[in-house]
Order: C-alpha cells, then sequence, then structure tokens
C-alpha cells in the first residue's frame, strides 16, 4: 500500500512534490497561490482532535449540577414528580435532572441512565463557546477578509457602487498577481488590525505593503508597454492609495497623494480606450472618488474631467446616481485652477473672466438638475433624502464628541444617499465660492454692472453648504456607516474648518476640531496634503 503523502493540498492536487515548509510551503508561493495547509501537524506540533462528544458530556455533567431538581416517587406505582425547574423545552419533567437530595425508596429511579437529547446539545454549545483559533492559513485569511468587509463597507450602502463592488470583486478573484494580494493583505490586516488593537496584524500589514509596494517598482522598472496596461498594476496602487489612511502605514508609507498622482499617470498613459475589461472599469470608476478629492484639494485640473474620459465612466458595470454626478464634479477643478491663475495684468482678464463665469454657470445649472432629480428619484421610492435629527439619536458620535454646538444632524436611508449628497454639497461650496469671487471682481472693474438676482452669490448659500456637510458628519461617525463614513469626514471636514476660519464662526471651528480629534477611532487619520489655497483676484482688473 503506497505511502500517503504528507505534503500541502495544493501540491497533492498538482501531483508534485511539496517542501513541506510551514505554515505554507514554497511551492505555492512561488506559482503565486495560496498555501491551503497540511491534513497532519509537522513533527512536534500540537495535533488537533475532534473533541465535539467530550465536550457535550462535560457540558452536560456541569449543567445538572448547576440545575438541580428534587424528584419524589410514590412507593405505591412509582410515578415521580419534580419540584425544581426543569429543563428548557421539558413539558413534564421528562428532561428534568435528578438530584441525589431525594429520600425516595426507588433507588431504580436514581440511577437510570438518562438517553441525551438535542437541548442537551445546545445548552452544551451554550456553556462551552466555540474555539477562536483557525490553524488553517487559508481559513484564517478568509476570515481577515470577511472580517475586513464587515467593518469597511457601511451596512446599508444602498445603490451598487464601485468602490465596494472592486474590492469585493478583487476578494474574490483567483490568480491574482502577488503585488494585488500583498496590497490586500495589507488593507485587509491594517482595518482589522486597527479596529481591534492587534500588533501583530498592523505588523503584518507593514510588511505586506511593503512588498507589495516592492513588487511594483519591479514590475513597472521595465516600463514596458504590458506591464503598464496590466489592470494588476493599476489595481495594486488604488489599494496602496488607500492604505495610506491608516496611521500604521502613513507613518511608513509613501503618502496618499504620491499613490493618487502615480494611478492618474498609469491611467493617462494607457488611455480611455485601454478601459475594457471588467476589472479595469470598476478601478477606473473607483478612481474617481480619489481623484475628485485630490483635485478640489491642489485646485488642479483633472484629465478624469475630460469628455474622451468621462466617456469612460459609462461603461461602468453599474451606472447609477454616482456616474452623472462625478461626470459634472470632476469639471469643477478646472475651472478653479483657472481662477488661481487668471492674469489680471493681461489686457483680456475681463474677457477670461466672463468666460469662467460662463462655463461656472453651465456647471451650476447642471449640479442643481441632478440634485432636483435625485430628489425626484428618491420620492418615486417613497424615501426622503435626508431628515433633521436630534444628535442624541447618534450615540456614538454623541459618546465621542461632548461639544454640543451642533444641535441636530441628517438621517439618512443609507450611506450612498449621504456620501452622495456630501459630495454636492461640497462641490457646489467650491465652485459658489469662486463664482462669488469672480462676482466682485468683475463689479470693481465695472461699478455699474451687478451679477443677475437668480446668480449673485449670497454668504448665506455658502454658510447653507457648510453646515449640511457637517450635519453629515454624526451619520458618518456611526457604525452603520462602518471605516468608509469616516474616509467620507476628510474632504469635508477641511472644507468646513477653512470656511470658519475664514469667516471667523469660531463656536463651529472648535466643534470641528473636536470631531478631528475624537472622531476617528478605527485607526484612521486625514492624510497630510499640502492644499493649494485660493489665491484672490487683485481688487483691480485692467479696464479696456
Amino acid at each position: 500500500m503506497p505511502i500517503k503523502s504528507t505534503g500541502c493540498a495544493q501540491c497533492r492536487k498538482r501531483k508534485i512534490r511539496c517542501d513541506e515548509t510551514r505554515p505554507g510551503c514554497q511551492r505555492c508561493k512561488t506559482h503565486g497561490v495560496a498555501c491551503p495547509g497540511y491534513r497532519l501537524p509537522a513533527p512536534g506540533q500540537l495535533a488537533f482532535q475532534d473533541q465535539t462528544e467530550w465536550t457535550v458530556r462535560n457540558a452536560l455533567r456541569v449543567y445538572r449540577k448547576k440545575q438541580p431538581v428534587v424528584v419524589t416517587v410514590s412507593a405505591a406505582d412509582g410515578s415521580s414528580s419534580s419540584d425544581g425547574a426543569s429543563s428548557p423545552g421539558s413539558e413534564s419533567g421528562s428532561l428534568g435532572l435528578v438530584s441525589t437530595k431525594s429520600n425516595s425508596s426507588s433507588p431504580d429511579v436514581f440511577h437510570k441512565v438518562r438517553n441525551e437529547t438535542m437541548m442537551d446539545f445546545a445548552n452544551a454549545m451554550y456553556l462551552y463557546a466555540s474555539p477562536q483559533y483557525l490553524p488553517s492559513p487559508v481559513m484564517e485569511k478568509q476570515l481577515i477578509y470577511n472580517t475586513f468587509i464587515d467593518v469597511y463597507v457601511p451596512k446599508r450602502v444602498g445603490e451598487h457602487d464601485a468602490h465596494f463592488s472592486f474590492l469585493q470583486h478583487l476578494i474574490t478573484t483567483s490568480d491574482l498577481r502577488p503585488e494585488v494580494m500583498h496590497s490586500l493583505d495589507a488593507m485587509s490586516m491594517v482595518q482589522v488590525g486597527s479596529l481591534y488593537k492587534d500588533k501583530d496584524l498592523l505588523r503584518q500589514a507593514v510588511t505586506h505593503y511593503h512588498k507589495a509596494l516592492s513588487g511594483l517598482l519591479k514590475t513597472l522598472s521595465g516600463m514596458s508597454a504590458e506591464a503598464v496596461n496590466d489592470d494588476c498594476v493599476l489595481a495594486t496602487v488604488n489599494l496602496l492609495a488607500n492604505c495610506e489612511f491608516f496611521d500604521e502605514i502613513a507613518q511608513v508609507g509613501d503618502g496618499w497623494t504620491k499613490h493618487i498622482q502615480g494611478s492618474q499617470q498609469l491611467l493617462a498613459a494607457r488611455g480611455p480606450k485601454s478601459m475594457t475589461s471588467r476589472m479595469s472599469l470598476l478601478i477606473f470608476s473607483n478612481m474617481r472618488h480619489g481623484a475628485l478629492s485630490h483635485s478640489l484639494l491642489m485646485r488642479k485640473a483633472c484629465f478624469l474631467g475630460t469628455p474622451e474620459w468621462r466617456s469612460v465612466a459609462w461603461r461602468a458595470p453599474y451606472i447609477d446616481a454616482s456616474t452623472f454626478l462625478y461626470d459634472i464634479a470632476l469639471q469643477v477643478p478646472a475651472l478653479l485652477e483657472r481662477y488661481d491663475e487668471l492674469d489680471h495684468k493681461a489686457g483680456d482678464a475681463l474677457e477670461q473672466v466672463d468666460d469662467i463665469l460662463r462655463e461656472a454657470k453651465m456647471l451650476e445649472t447642471e449640479m442643481r438638475d441632478w440634485f432636483r432629480n435625485y430628489q425626484v428619484r428618491s420620492k418615486w421610492a417613497d424615501q426622503k433624502l435626508y431628515e433633521l435629527s436630534d444628535i442624541q439619536n447618534f450615540p456614538t458620535f454623541a459618546g465621542l464628541i461632548k461639544d454640543r454646538t451642533l444641535k441636530e444632524a441628517f438621517t439618512f436611508p443609507n450611506f450612498m444617499v449621504s456620501y452622495l449628497l456630501s459630495v454636492y454639497w461640497d462641490a457646489m461650496h467650491f465652485l459658489r465660492t469662486m463664482i462669488q469671487s469672480l462676482h466682485k471682481a468683475r463689479h470693481k472693474v465695472q461699478q455699474d454692472w451687478y451679477p443677475n438676482s437668480d446668480e449673485a452669490v449670497a454668504e448665506e448659500e455658502l454658510m447653507e453648504y457648510v453646515m449640511n456637510l457637517c450635519r453629515c458628519f454624526p451619520f458618518f461617525v456611526e457604525p452603520v456607516s462602518s471605516s468608509t463614513g469616516q474616509i467620507g469626514l476628510f474632504l469635508p471636514l477641511r472644507t468646513a474648518a477653512v470656511y470658519f476660519t475664514q469667516q471667523g464662526h469660531w463656536s463651529m471651528l472648535r466643534w470641528c476640531g473636536a470631531v478631528r480629534d475624537h472622531a476617528f477611532t478605527r485607526g484612521m487619520r486625514p492624510p497630510n496634503v499640502r492644499a493649494r489655497d485660493p489665491t484672490m483676484i487683485p481688487k483691480e482688473l485692467p479696464v479696456k
């Protein structure tokens, strides 16, 4: 009879010799697959055996001692009755436990061997918790992935979203490049490790981050066309950028900005026609989230806002409200850049101002149309986009933030609604603030010129956008929004803090500081970005 192989399951399946390295063999690692582990332990290691039967019997013994029932027996007919509490589910004490304190004259009753029941098994499982350690490396990794998805993805997402679909697609895809697996491991381990304060997981996360970065640099060292057009390369850069949100990796990483810029360079090198596979389209849709935030912070045009790149989003697997919103919002940073770099000494400065105002008006109209349509869709679904609620109805936020300057906040039907509305209010604040500055500059040139009443920007409007952003914060902090909600805080929190500083709203600025200092409880912080401050147009433009 041939000797059974002691190699791992993967090597036995492929019928190759396993080197039996623990915890996972090197042959599986060389071929880029996860080693499923071994059916027998290594010499000198512990062997795990099924102890279920022994555990159940031991639990019953403990249960009988804790729940005695006194049984009395009639000497005439041998019938018995119980005076104590019977076992749960018993109709007439048939599952009752016999006490040795009874003075019955029928010893057969006490020495009767009782048959185990399903109720006994349930009691045993209640008394003895399941073991937390899973010896299989594959099962451990799957457990970490499941925990990561559970704590990272909001409980009520709403519509299909490219960001979450992208992560779930990667986790369920086999035969990924090693650097993708390392970056996915880094992101999942740093999230789970940060939440549960697991130092071992955090160390492993940093190790996987460096391995992913090294593998990425090795792949791109030749800058071949094959490497540039590889979806796995683009996926790795995106995952590494998300890792930078966590304190543990931000201390040793290259920075969120560098990864965002790197992913955009790779995307630009590929060109819009190369985005055809499901993964590439999911990556592209996912990148638009980070690209918009980065472009608004830097006040620089993003090529994703150009017509040829905007058309790519319409080939994505999911077309929803975010597709329309990002189509418009990604054009805002280009106007901010033109406004900041306006040459006030040029002879056509006035014409440049009018051109920017004209394009800004078009974007503003499209943004407002999007919001109205979103409201109509919400009414069709018989739900409100948002409602004001007392701050005490957000227990997690109220427990973390003791400052009660803001007494009410918004509740939303799901996370996607809250996130898209925060993007809308943030982009509108940037756009309308720029329009207000252009109106002031235009009026200084021609003092008999005034904007139309429907185009004028009142300070109350800008304040309302910022206050609406602040009213989103409690919902983002609640567990229903998971870790993604805290990421949704980054840009709006900065927008609010800058506005309150400029306008001297010190109580709200102090409240924002309390949110910044106490709301981030999942190991994350806003990334350090040298945001570009808007340069005000000079008070005097040349008059033609």
